[in-house]
Parts: structure tokens; sequence; C-alpha cells
């Protein structure tokens, strides 16, 4: 027992030597990291003000230099980017808005085309067919007079499940309806409103289009139906051009087969310009349609037809020549409002706008949309071709005060 208790005395012993020792020894500290690592930086860049101090002029400017390179590499990436979004962003709107539309008729046309299934599998006699066409008339009649947009709906909904045999009729109450919707509005149905609810119907208009009781109201708002259908119309409207004697309607066509750009479109325009029209308007928008196609086709009818034209014929056919000769695509100014930048600006008929604020101007919507975005407190450069020669001038930011239309699509 006494053995156990001196060995664990001389265990404890050496145990507080040994602490009393290493207190006294010296603490080595750990060696210090390199700089480079501390500052998570590599040699080559220096991490502090005091490291330029070491480097000479030259270095110094050569540093400089390289990091204004870097920057404006970086601020040019940053610029296309920006381009490159709102380009994105205005298709995807106008992609957008066409969708709702389209999803819009497709609904009503779904309906028509259900309605249409059962008069196919349980066909209706002709006598049958006289009484509705007699009941939905007089159903027409007392909702139109009491200026109930949705029971007059109801009715041509129901009409055009006769379909061929419900166009005549229903042509008649669609000119009552434009009418009214370009006069005081009494049914309280816009444009929009009605085609959400009676869909596209594309053979109920192309018959519209070409039938002699149809108004030449309801005759332009059927080009403009048939244009968003799913079908190819640019053919029916190059027929129908060709024997058109309504002049309001002819400029819709013109309208319409410019923006199809084909050798097809561009033949029946120039042809629809042998012919006379008591408005230069007729003239401009058939100009102006050839202008907007953008083919080199265009630039020979309008050549040629500038031989032959005389008046305000002439001079409308001058400033498509200009915009022609524009060898970017952009929007073509076809007039100036007094007292505004486009007056001061100096821009003239015939300019072709090309770039604004260092963008490129991509039609008439683009255009638009830059002006609503840009401060009217900022300079802006707008770049633009005049007799083919490329200008600049600086205004400001907001409305120009020019009227254009879309030049080489």
């Amino acid at each position: 027992m006494k053995r156990i208790t001196a060995i664990i005395v001389a265990i404890i012993a050496a145990v507080a030597i040994v602490t009393v020792l290493r207190r006294a020894a010296p603490v080595e500290q750990p060696a210090a990291p390199p700089a480079a690592v501390v500052n998570n930086v590599s040699e080559s860049r220096p991490a502090r003000l005091d490291d330029y101090a070491s480097m000479s002029r030259d270095e110094l400017i050569d540093r400089l230099q390289a990091q204004k390179r870097q920057l404006a590499q970086k601020q040019e990436l940053l610029k296309r980017s920006e381009d490159d979004f709102e380009v994105v962003e205005e298709k995807l709107q106008l992609t957008s808005r066409r969708l709702r539309q389209q999803l819009e008729w497709n609904d009503a046309s779904i309906q028509s085309a259900a309605a249409s299934a059962t008069l196919e599998t349980q066909p209706l006699s002709r006598q049958d067919i006289d009484l509705r066409l007699t009941e939905y008339a007089e159903a027409f009649e007392l909702a139109f007079a009491n200026g109930e947009g949705d029971a007059v709906m109801t009715v041509l909904n129901n009409l055009r499940e006769l379909r061929e045999d419900g166009y005549p009729l229903l042509v008649s109450m669609l000119n009552k309806i434009v009418a009214d919707q370009r006069g005081d509005n009494t049914l309280g149905l816009s444009h929009r409103q009605f085609f959400r609810s009676f869909g596209r119907e594309p053979d109920l208009f192309a018959y519209a289009l070409q039938s002699a009781e149809a108004s030449p109201e309801l005759r332009m708002s059927s080009i403009h139906a048939l244009r968003w259908s799913d079908d190819d119309y640019v053919p029916l409207f190059i027929e129908q051009l060709s024997y058109e004697t309504d002049e309001g309607v002819t400029a819709a066509l013109a309208r319409m087969l410019g923006r199809a750009g084909t050798s097809e479109a561009v033949d029946a325009l120039s042809q629809a310009l042998d012919r006379e029209y008591e408005s230069n308007d007729t003239v401009e928008s058939l100009v102006f349609a050839l202008v907007r196609s953008g083919l080199e086709a265009s630039a020979v009818a309008l050549a040629e037809y500038a031989e032959s034209a005389t008046g305000d014929a002439l001079t409308t056919t001058e400033i498509a020549l200009r915009m022609q000769a524009s060898p970017v695509a952009g929007v073509g100014v076809t007039g100036i409002t007094p007292h505004t930048q486009g007056e001061s600006a100096g821009f003239e008929k015939g300019d072709v706008i090309v770039s604004y604020n260092g963008k490129p101007v991509r039609g008439r919507r683009s255009l638009v949309r830059m002006t609503r975005r840009s401060d009217p407190e900022e300079p802006v450069i707008v770049e633009y071709y005049r007799d083919g020669v490329k200008q600049e001038t600086q205004i400001y930011g907001g409305f120009i005060g020019v009227g254009v239309i879309s030049v080489g699509e």
C-alpha cells in the first residue's frame, strides 16, 4: 500500500515538473502566409495603393489603358445585351397580344364549329332554315333598337350556325354593327369585344369581302379579320384588288399586300397603280405599300409609274423613290408636324430613319417604343438616309413629330 502511494506521488510530481517546463519555454509563432494569399489576389495584380507607387509611369499608363479597354468591352457587351433584351421583349409582347387574340377567336370558332357539326348531323329543311332566318332577323332588329349589345351577339352566334345559308342576313346585320361602332356605338361593342365574342369566321369574312351587299366599312373590317386567320388569304386579296372599285377597300388591300412582301403582291400593286383614282390617299396607300415590301421590283414599278404620274401622285411617288434609295431598313418620313422637333431638326419627306440613340429602328413600332422610353431632357442622336446618303442630327428624347411608315421590312 505504501509502495502504491509512493508511485502516485511520483507521477503527480512528474506532471507538475513538465507543466512548469512548458510554461517556461518560448512559443514559436507560425510563419505568415504570403501577401498574395492573404489578399486573395495574384502577385501580378496590385492589391494596395502602395503597390502602385512601385510602378513606373509607363507601367501605370499601360495598366490604365488596359483597364479602359476592359471597361469598354464590358460596356459594349452590356449595350448589346440591353438591345437584345428590348428586341426580345418587344417580340414577346407582340406574340402575347396575338396569342390572347388567337385564344379568344379560337374559343368562339370552336363554338361555331360545334354548332355547325350538329347541323351537319341533323340537317335542316329549307322551310326550317327560312323560319330561323325570319326569327333571327326579328330578334336582331329588336335588340339593336334597344341598344342591347349582348343580345345582338347572341343572335349573330345563333345565325352563323346556318353557315352559307345565313351569310347574306349576317352581312346585313354586320353592316349595321360596323356603322354603329364607327358612329354613336349605341350597342357598346368595341372592335375587340366583337371579335372576342364572334371569333374569326374566315369563310364569312371572305364572303363579305366579295359581297356586293356588304358595306365598304364591313369589307375593310373583313380584310383586317382575314389577315389574322390561319389560312393564306394573300391570293384572295390579290384577286380582289384586280377589280376593286371602292377606294377605301383598295387602300386597305394595299396595306395588307405591302406587308406580304411577295413578288405576286408587288405585281398586283403596280397593276393597281395603272388605274385612275379620285383621292391621292389611295395612291399613297399603293405607293407606300410598294416601298414597304422592300423588293427591287418595287423600285422598278415606282420608277415606271413616276414617268406618267402628275400632280400629287407624282409628288408622292418621288417621296417613295427617295425612301427606296435607303440601303438600310427603317422608317420613312411621310409628314412633319409643324412646331415640333421634326421640323426644327430639318427632317424632310422621304428621309429614312435607321437609328435612334445608337439603336437600330426596326419599324414604326420600334421607333414609337424608343421615343416613349427616352428622356425628354437628354440629347439623342438620330441617324437617317436622305436620297441614299447617311446623315445624323441631334434632338431630344420624347415625341419627334414625324409621320412614318415601315420601309424595307
